[in-house]
């Protein structure tokens, strides 16, 4: 945000490639376009003239900006692709914010357990990935040796507050010991109702099979790398996240959860990772990828959005995630604000 958009080159974000993620560039006069370091021209969102800040100097601008331009009247030009286009990207870039104090695995296995919390339980699921971060939980061995799914379990279980300390006598008992006091509150879930397989402790067998996996091949960030790049469909990403167990409902984490875990945590996380690092064909792959992915369950939000556009005079059919995840963008700016 700026008062005059010639700030932005004034500020040499033109040559700083941190700010090619930006989305908006959000102005009181507009006396230049801002150009990101990319090439990409950011657009302009003018604010109005009450919104400025109070006690601010005017100065009258060369060129004036009609008081009645504002976001939420350039948002619905928007197509369904640009708009989820611009939903990774920001994305994307909240990674990147957050990559630049955390390490990578952190981050990403954060990402993948606020993805397993749904609407109801991301708050505890965020919780228990700040109780145990990967770095804490790549240390849990026995022996030298990755404890098994079942142990994680019971270590991510006790983490969660669901489960007593496992004995000392046990690996996951040792283990727990050894990362005890855990930091922050006991996790808040909610469990009165929804879907058996949307329980907490269901989710967490979950996390406990892709941890065991992780460890094993260079933890998240590398296993969801390789993933990615040896994935010729986005199904087939998807197939490498899910997670079956046994007994007639075996699906701790079916396809279905797991592609929008994909799409929304780990195709964004990596594009961040591989923007930090300059790594571009893998940034290209991640945003391919997400491009390709075929359409997800379908939510009351996405339903919500479909009704505010039509209203709007617009009757956008999602035909893929990309789309949907635009219609997610577009309901998000002109519902809030």
């Amino acid at each position: 945000i700026h008062v005059r958009a010639s700030d932005w080159r004034r500020h040499g974000h033109h040559n700083d490639r941190h700010y090619n993620g930006v989305m908006f560039h959000v102005v009181s006069y507009g006396d230049d376009q801002a150009v990101s370091a990319s090439g990409r021209q950011v657009p302009l969102v003018f604010l109005r003239r009450e919104q400025t800040l109070a006690g601010m100097r005017s100065v009258a601008p060369a060129n004036p900006v009609p008081d009645e331009v504002v976001a939420a009247d350039l948002l619905p030009e928007l197509t369904l692709e640009e708009a989820g286009d611009r939903r990774f990207l920001a994305k994307s870039s909240g990674f990147q914010v957050a990559l630049r104090t955390r390490h990578p695995d952190d981050v990403l296995w954060a990402a993948v357990l606020d993805g397993l919390g749904y609407s109801r339980n991301r708050k505890g699921f965020r919780q228990l990935a700040t109780r145990l971060p990967w770095s804490a939980l790549a240390g849990v061995r026995d022996a030298g040796r990755a404890l098994p799914p079942a142990d994680i379990e019971l270590v991510l279980l006790w983490a969660a507050g669901l489960a007593e300390k496992p004995p000392a006598s046990s690996s996951p008992g040792a283990a727990a010991a050894r990362l005890s006091p855990l930091p922050g509150p006991r996790p808040e879930w909610a469990r009165a109702a929804g879907r058996p397989q949307n329980h907490p402790a269901r989710r967490i067998t979950a996390a406990a099979h892709l941890a065991c996996r992780w460890q094993e091949s260079g933890g998240p960030a590398a296993s969801l790398e390789s993933a990615v790049v040896a994935a010729t469909r986005p199904v087939e990403l998807d197939r490498s996240l899910a997670v079956f167990g046994s007994g007639p409902d075996r699906a701790c984490l079916g396809p279905g959860r797991a592609g929008a875990i994909v799409v929304n945590a780990v195709l964004p996380g990596l594009h961040a990772i591989a923007f930090e690092t300059g790594r571009w064909h893998l940034a290209e792959r991640c945003l391919s990828l997400y491009r390709a992915h075929p359409k997800l369950p379908d939510n009351g939000v996405e339903r919500e959005a479909r009704t505010l556009l039509r209203q709007a005079g617009r009757a956008p059919a999602a035909r893929n995630a990309r789309d949907q995840q635009g219609l997610l963008y577009l309901y998000r700016a002109l519902t809030t604000g």
